[in-house]
């Protein structure tokens, strides 16, 4: 049985000159999303590789734009990473789309599906392997909803206000902020800039 989701992940050189053929029959013959999954490229020879090879593909935001990312050079790219991932999930929900995203650099044994096909939950997420309780942000699958909309919203919003966050911390720190003012907790100050840049 199938679900109504979509299936991405992100990629850049370093991983597609070697992996983006294996990825794409894993994620075919073991995750479960066949016709339903794109590579997101974070650069040129991404982009033009995912073409030649007749594999789904969108261009990161920004990529045709920069000149320094769609050559690979680090600045840029780091700059056009560190943002994508919200931008590109906030774009999926916004159109109701539940998604599932990993990582390029994740390896699947066997299906998820059937724990997906049970999700009941707005976003559930992956723990570290030696930290149960730590969110582990390289996979994560998302139901659309005025929820995630919000969230994802705020992930670009912040994102923008505190560049040098990592993702993952930043993604944790939303998603805990989220519940507590889903579960009625009032904020003791504004929210801003400082906010997620004391790490």
């Amino acid at each position: 049985e199938d679900i109504d989701a979509i299936a991405y992940t992100m990629t850049d050189v370093k991983y597609s000159h070697d992996m983006i053929h294996d990825v794409w029959e894993m994620n075919n013959d073991i995750v479960g999303f066949r016709d339903a999954f794109f590579f997101l490229a974070l650069d040129k020879y991404t982009l033009e590789s995912a073409c030649q090879y007749g594999y789904p593909v969108v261009a990161a935001p920004g990529l045709i734009q920069s000149n320094k990312a769609a050559e690979g050079k680090e600045e840029g790219l780091k700059e056009l990473v560190q943002s994508t991932k919200f931008i590109v999930s906030r774009a999926l929900v916004d159109k109701g789309r539940n998604f599932f995203f990993y990582e390029m650099d994740c390896w699947f044994l066997k299906s998820p599906m059937k724990q997906l096909r049970q999700q009941s939950a707005d976003y559930l997420v992956s723990s570290h392997q030696w930290y149960p309780q730590g969110a582990n942000i390289g996979i994560f699958s998302v139901r659309a909803n005025e929820k995630t909309k919000e969230f994802f919203r705020n992930l670009v919003e912040y994102s923008a206000l505190s560049p040098d966050t990592h993702d993952q911390i930043l993604m944790n720190d939303i998603a805990s902020l989220s519940q507590r003012l889903y579960e009625g907790e009032k904020l003791k100050s504004d929210l801003g800039k400082d906010t997620f840049g004391r790490w």
